[in-house]
This record gives C-alpha cells, sequence and structure tokens, in this order.
C-alpha cells in the first residue's frame, strides 16, 4: 500500500484514540472556541453559555459518553432550574453545534443511535382560532 494512505490510517487511528479520553470541556476549550473564534461575529456569548450552563454538568464527562439519556436529564434539570423555553433551546443549539462538530471532526461516530441531537423544546400554543362575528363586533365597538 502507498505510505500516504498507511499514514492517514495511523493518523485516524491516533485521533480516535485521544477522542476516547476527551472531555467535552476539553474539547470546548482545545477545538471548539478557537474555531467559534474565528467564524462567529460573537463567540463569547458561547462562552459564557457553556461555562455557566455546560461546564459544571456536562464538562468532566468524555464526548463518546455524552449519550441522549445524560443530555435529557441535562435538559429536564435545566427546566427543573426555572429557565425559559426560549434560553433552553439556545442552550441546546450550542450543545447540538458542539456535537455536530465533534462528529465532523471524527471525534464521535458518525451515526450512533444513542447520541442523537437533541429535540428543542415547543414555545407557544400552536392552535389556531378565528374570531366568530360576535367577537369581532364586541372587538370593534370597543
Amino acid at each position: 500500500m502507498i505510505p500516504f494512505f498507511n499514514r492517514n490510517k495511523n493518523a485516524q487511528d491516533q485521533h480516535s484514540r485521544t477522542s476516547e479520553a476527551l472531555t467535552l470541556s476539553v474539547f470546548f476549550d482545545d477545538h471548539y472556541f478557537p474555531h467559534a473564534q474565528a467564524s462567529k461575529r460573537a463567540p463569547d456569548l458561547d462562552w459564557h453559555v457553556f461555562n455557566k450552563h455546560m461546564r459544571p454538568s456536562l464538562g468532566r464527562y468524555l464526548i463518546v459518553d455524552l449519550k441522549n439519556p445524560v443530555l435529557d436529564v441535562w435538559k429536564r434539570e435545566q427546566t427543573l432550574t426555572g429557565y425559559q423555553k426560549a434560553t433552553i433551546n439556545k442552550h441546546i443549539h450550542l450543545m447540538n453545534r458542539m456535537l455536530n462538530l465533534a462528529r465532523h471532526w471524527g471525534f464521535i461516530p458518525q451515526h450512533d443511535p444513542q447520541q442523537q441531537n437533541l429535540r428543542c423544546l415547543q414555545l407557544g400554543d400552536h392552535r389556531q382560532r378565528f374570531l366568530t362575528e360576535a367577537e369581532i363586533d364586541r372587538l370593534l365597538t370597543h
């Protein structure tokens, strides 16, 4: 086999071995945040959200161990803490972005059924109701 391809396979093996010991905090500090600084207009918001809402509870987890049951408990704890659904959705969006980049960069498997993106919380009442003629008349008279 051509040495170039052998070297690539060895680099992939080494990369997967290092990802086995990679915590979420180390991934954020060494990989995600430098990328965010280069590609986002306001990376400090990500830094603040991660340090306040993710590092204390999830930072010690290995990135390969961040499975859906762990992330669902984290999401539920934020709800019980009293954060608004829109705020929690912003946190979920950052977590999904970090997981997608970790997949893209080869730190976690591409297709792990136990490590899917989190679903955002439903906001507001999505039922649509039309006013009756009497309600329209009452509204226009006041």
